[in-house]
């Protein structure tokens, strides 16, 4: 059972996103204006992979107290069904932002790829633009002109589709309130 994203925890993440892509926006267009367009790239492809691990470890946070709570529900005898084990992964997982991505398929618990196909297209480790983002920065590869401006309109496309989606998310709290 999935629980939903408060109107506060999605109100944070728009707060943080807004924050970063303004910061990575500003050294994109540095890196652009010195025609390093490998490192303008990585500058944009933080924007998502900083949104990615900050909704994976809300939605974390958020399953984890809600698993707590069936929990504390048994123990005071409540319900009378026992709830489902919580791995101590589980803890480790909610307590801090990972290193590296999330699941995809963690991801698409919090946000469904409907509201954002962009956005999963710049992560799909199987398709050319997270290739492309881990050969610049394990490799140091460089990047033409014409691959980064590809990179960059579905970049930005994917960043609009995420505010849209916060904004949504946070109408339909204030609606619900």
């Amino acid at each position: 059972m999935s629980e939903p994203l408060s109107t506060a925890d999605v109100q944070g993440l728009r707060t943080e996103f807004l924050l970063k892509r303004e910061v990575q926006m500003a050294l994109c267009a540095k890196h652009e204006a010195n025609q390093n367009y490998g490192l303008a790239y990585l500058a944009l492809w933080a924007v998502g992979e900083n949104f990615a691990k900050n909704l994976g470890h809300t939605w974390q946070r958020v399953q984890l107290k809600a698993d707590l709570g069936r929990w504390l529900d048994f123990l005071n005898g409540s319900v009378p069904t026992r709830p489902g084990d919580i791995l101590a992964s589980t803890f480790r997982q909610a307590a801090s932002i990972e290193v590296s991505m999330p699941n995809v398929k963690l991801l698409k618990l919090a946000l469904p790829l409907q509201f954002s196909p962009q956005f999963y297209e710049v992560l799909d480790s199987d398709k050319k633009y997270r290739k492309r983002r881990n050969t610049v920065a394990h490799s140091g590869e460089s990047v033409s002109a014409n691959t980064y401006q590809e990179f960059k309109v579905l970049a930005t496309a994917a960043h609009e589709e995420l505010d849209v989606w916060l904004l949504s998310q946070i109408a339909k709290g204030a609606a619900h309130a």
